[in-house]
């Protein structure tokens, strides 16, 4: 219940935020190239490029003040400033490449570091561009921006209609599964992911299940503290089978009979 409840809130945060201005990833910088679109004026359709003072040239109108405009509010612009020659002039603007523009992407990702964004990224391409998650059990990424923090459940952001856009200057995090340690008589001795209400039982299973060697007693070492388990009298119904934490290890010990 505990977990649906957290992926539950997850998802609305990531629909929250992909529901936001959907041109928020658009904002012009310097050295972006931009496509201009005049309709029916082919002498002034043309693709520039965004100069270091953040400037674009065009016909008719001269210089224009580009950074930090939405391609929708740039456009409006240049739709207002031609108005003085043009009977009812429709632009378009695009944003073709972007220039200088990097995210970084970091915790349980196969290719941590700065990612540079060609274009219009969504938040699941990020992702995709640092290598991809480092295990296929991470499903928490967060988005920082501006040193706010948004989280996100991961195998929800390619099912979502609204694609979650990242921008210049953005941390992604993500985060490695909590684990539990599962050590002496198993098969698989290492560690196992952990989830809410993962019992001691439940993680000897998923440990290989215990070897011909294994007794029926275990320990659970939990911040220094040793908790004894007892195996058989959980399978008997005697006991309750104990909860286990992240970062618990458990050993489970060797039969001397």
């Amino acid at each position: 219940m505990r977990s649906n409840l957290l992926f539950l809130l997850l998802a609305t945060a990531s629909t929250a935020l992909a529901q936001g201005p959907s041109d928020a990833a658009d904002r012009i910088g310097a050295g972006d190239e931009l496509s201009i679109e005049v309709y029916g004026e082919d002498e002034l359709t043309r693709q520039v490029s965004i100069s270091h003072d953040c400037t674009l040239s065009l016909p008719l109108i001269g210089r224009v003040e580009a950074c930090e405009r939405t391609t929708d509010e740039l456009a409006a612009h240049l739709t207002d400033a031609l108005g003085t020659y043009l009977r009812e002039p429709r632009v378009t603007v695009t944003t073709l490449t972007y220039g200088g523009r990097t995210i970084e992407v970091k915790g349980a990702v196969r290719e941590p570091g700065i990612v540079p964004l060609a274009r219009r990224t969504s938040l699941s391409e990020a992702i995709t561009l640092a290598g991809g998650p480092a295990d296929e059990a991470v499903v928490q990424v967060d988005l920082v921006r501006d040193g706010e923090k948004q989280a996100f459940y991961l195998p929800d952001l390619d099912a979502q209609q609204s694609p979650v856009w990242v921008l210049h200057g953005d941390t992604v995090v993500l985060h490695a599964p909590a684990q539990v340690f599962v050590d002496g008589e198993v098969e698989e001795p290492g560690s196992v992911a952990f989830r809410d209400g993962l019992s001691v039982s439940q993680a000897v299973a998923l440990a290989g299940g215990p070897t011909d060697f294994a007794g029926t007693r275990a320990v659970v070492l939990r911040d220094g503290e040793k908790i004894p388990v007892n195996l058989r009298r959980i399978r008997r119904g005697a006991i309750s089978d104990p909860i286990l934490r992240p970062d618990d290890t458990l050993i489970l010990r060797r039969s001397w009979l």
